[in-house]
């Protein structure tokens, strides 16, 4: 049982305009946190960000405001790559077993994600 997908993104970085507004899981943006926005994945699930060889793990705490696949929060971005880049392809991995406890009991566990593409993903959410 496959219980990872991995898939190509656009990422972009969101940073200090966007300090202390609230995100959708209603906390306070930190510019300086691990974290990240995506519509992709449920608020609190956990994703690894790659790029040429770097890679960041990061928290879902906010939804995007614009078409972009995943915006990191810029101490994330900063971590794969310079923000003077803006945007990149990069590569993110999804992995059950990086998921809390809490997380795996609301949205299923290895079992709901058997699938052959990421697309089919977004169909249970």
């Amino acid at each position: 049982m496959n219980n990872v997908i991995v898939f190509l993104a656009v990422c972009t970085y969101y940073g200090s305009a966007h300090e202390g507004n609230i995100q959708a899981n209603g906390e306070p943006f930190d510019p300086e946190g691990w974290t990240c926005a995506t519509y992709t994945y449920p608020i609190g699930t956990y994703l690894e960000v790659h790029y040429e060889g770097r890679e960041v793990l990061v928290e879902v705490t906010d939804r995007p405001d614009d078409k972009t696949d995943i915006d990191l929060s810029r101490r994330a971005f900063e971590k794969i790559a310079h923000t003077d880049l803006g945007r990149l392809e990069v590569i993110v991995k999804f992995d059950v077993s990086q998921q809390s406890e809490a997380w795996v009991k609301k949205y299923g566990g290895e079992e709901v994600y058997e699938f052959t593409d990421s697309a089919s993903l977004l169909t249970i959410f």
